[in-house]
C-alpha cells in the first residue's frame, strides 16, 4: 500500500499552520532531527503541553506528512472538524470525553495501524491529554499496543521516535521552543529480543514497551521526576552557575533549564537529604530577600555586586530612553491587543494549554483588520506615509510587546538596587549567604557534569 497523500486543501492548511506557528514562536531549535526517517512507517511520540499547536510543531519537525490522533469531540466542531479531516487526522475516543465511546478506541488504533502499514508517519501524544506540568505525565498504553500490532501485521520497519517539545513560555507571543528528537526505537528487533527471552504475553510486552517509551520521552523533555520541585527550578535558574552550550544556540535558556531539571532528578535519587537541605537554604534565602524588599536577581555574591549594579542601572536607563517611541506604538496597538485577549479568554479553559492557540486564531484576523483600517486612515490623512508606516507598525508592535514584557524586570531590579543602598548591613549579610550558596552550587554542578556529561549535538532552524 502507498503512503497516504494529503489533499491540496490539506497541504495548504499544513503550510498556513506552520507559517502561523513560526510567527508565534520565531525561535525554534531542533536537536537530533536526523533521527527521523525520511520514509517508511514511523510513530512520532511527543509530550503534550500546548493543545493543537503541538501537532503543527511535530509536523514541522518531521518534514513529511504526519497523521495525528486527536480527541474525537474536536471532529464535530464546525470549523476545526473539517480541517482535521482535510489533514487526515484520526479520532481518538477518550473516557474523559465520553465513556460511552471508549469502545471505539480499537477502531482508532486500527486506523493508526493501517496508516503505519501503508508506510505513513503517525503522530500521537501518549500522555493522552495536554497539561501545564514541567514533566512527562504517565504514558498511556495505546501507542505501544498500536506499534506492536502493526509489527505483527507486517510493518517490520516501524520505528518509535520520541520527541520533546520544550517551550520557554508557551502562552507568550514571540517566545522560543526547543524541539529535541531522541534516537528511534526499532520495534521489530525489540519485540524479537523480548520473545527470544521467553516473553510472549501481549499485555506484558505492551507494558514494557510503554515503559521504554516513557523513559525515552523523559530524556528529550524538560522533565522533573517530582512536580513539587517546579518552584525550585525557577530559583535555580537565577542562582545556578552557567553551563557550556553551543554559542550559536537560539535557546540557551531552555538548554540550561533542562540541565537544571536533570540535576535535580539526579541528586534527588542519589542523595535526597542533600537536595532537601539545599532547597531549604534557597527557600530561606528567597524569603529573606523578599522581606528586605529586594530581588534575588540584584543580590549578587561579593565580587560581582558592582557589575550587577551597573548593568541593572544601564538597562533601566535604556528602557527610559526608549519609553516615548514605544508608548506611541503601544497606543496604536491597544485596541487590537485588548480585543484579542478578551475574545480569546472567552474560549480558553483554565490552565495555559490552549492560551496560545486561541490568541493565534483570534489575533491573526484581528490585527490584519486593524492594520487595514490604519492604512485606510493614513491614505485619507497622510497618503505619502500610508505604506511605510503600515509596514513598520507590526515590527513596532512586536518591539513594544517585548518592551512592556521586560519593563517590570528592569524597573523592579533598578528599584531593588536603589533600595539596597539604604540597607547596607542587610545586603552585606545577603551577599555572604548568596556567596555560600553559589559555592555549593558550583561544586554540585561539577559533580553532576562528571556523573552525567551533556550531549551538546544540535541542529538549528
Amino acid at each position: 500500500m502507498k503512503p497516504h497523500q494529503p489533499s491540496i486543501w490539506g497541504r495548504l492548511v499544513r503550510r498556513l499552520g506552520r507559517l502561523a506557528v513560526r510567527l508565534y514562536y520565531p525561535r525554534i531549535e531542533f536537536s537530533g532531527r536526523e533521527h527521523i526517517p525520511v520514509d517508511g512507517p514511523i510513530l512520532l511520540c511527543a509530550n503534550h503541553a500546548n493543545s493543537l499547536l503541538d501537532p503543527v510543531l511535530v509536523g514541522t519537525t518531521a518534514q513529511r506528512p504526519v497523521r495525528f490522533f486527536a480527541k474525537a469531540p474536536l471532529f464535530k466542531t464546525p470549523v476545526v472538524g473539517p480541517l482535521m479531516d482535510a489533514l487526515g487526522m484520526i479520532p481518538a475516543f477518550r473516557g474523559q470525553d465520553d465513556r460511552r465511546q471508549v469502545k471505539n478506541n480499537q477502531q482508532s488504533l486500527d486506523k493508526g495501524i493501517k496508516a503505519l502499514l501503508q508506510g505513513d508517519a503517525v503522530g500521537i501524544f501518549p500522555e493522552g491529554k495536554s497539561h501545564d506540568h514541567l514533566r512527562v505525565e504517565m504514558v498511556r498504553g495505546g501507542a505501544a499496543r498500536m506499534a506492536l500490532d502493526a509489527v505483527r501485521q507486517g510493518a517490520d520497519q516501524l520505528q518509535l521516535v520520541p520527541i520533546g517539545l520544550n517551550y520557554r513560555w508557551k502562552d507568550r507571543f514571540r517566545s522560543s521552543v526547543w524541539i529535541q528528537i531522541g534516537p528511534p526505537l526499532a520495534v521489530s528487533p525489540w519485540l524479537a529480543e523480548r520473545q527470544a527471552a521467553g516473553e510472549d504475553d501481549p499485555r506484558r510486552l505492551a507494558r514494557q514497551l510503554t515503559d521504554q517509551l516513557q523513559t525515552r520521552m523523559q530524556q528529550v523533555t524538560i522533565h522533573l521526576a517530582e512536580s513539587d520541585w517546579s518552584d525550585w527550578v525557577q530559583d535555580l535558574e537565577l542562582l545556578a552557575p552557567p553551563i557550556e552550550v553551543d554559542p550559536h544556540s537560539r535557546v540557551p535558556f531552555l538548554r540550561r533549564r533542562k540541565r537544571i531539571a536533570e540535576a535535580i532528578n539526579y541528586f534527588a535519587s542519589v542523595d535526597r537529604p542533600l537536595v532537601e537541605e539545599l532547597a531549604g537554604r534557597i527557600e530561606q534565602f528567597r524569603d529573606r530577600v523578599d522581606r528586605s524588599g529586594l530581588r534575588m536577581e540584584t543580590v549578587a555574591p561579593r565580587g560581582r555586586s558592582v557589575y550587577t549594579v551597573l548593568v541593572t542601572l544601564l538597562m533601566a536607563l535604556a528602557g527610559a530612553l526608549a519609553f516615548l517611541p514605544v508608548a506611541a506604538a503601544t497606543l496604536f496597538h491597544l485596541v487590537p491587543f485588548f480585543t484579542v485577549r478578551w475574545i480569546a479568554a472567552r474560549f480558553t479553559p483554565p490552565g495555559r494549554t490552549t492560551v496560545s492557540l486561541h490568541r493565534l486564531l483570534v489575533g491573526l484576523p484581528g490585527y490584519l483588520i486593524w492594520y487595514v483600517l490604519g492604512f485606510a486612515a493614513l491614505r485619507w490623512q497622510l497618503p505619502g506615509l500610508a505604506i511605510p508606516v503600515t509596514l513598520a507598525m507590526p515590527l513596532l508592535g512586536i518591539a513594544s510587546l517585548h518592551y512592556w514584557r521586560w519593563w517590570p524586570q528592569w524597573t523592579g531590579n533598578a528599584t531593588s538596587v536603589l533600595r539596597a543602598f539604604s540597607k547596607r548591613n542587610e545586603v552585606r549579610h545577603l551577599c555572604d549567604q548568596r556567596q555560600e550558596l553559589d559555592e555549593q552550587l558550583v561544586r554540585l554542578a561539577a559533580q553532576f557534569r562528571e556523573a552525567q556529561p551533556e550531549d551538546a549535538t544540535s541542529e538549528r532552524s
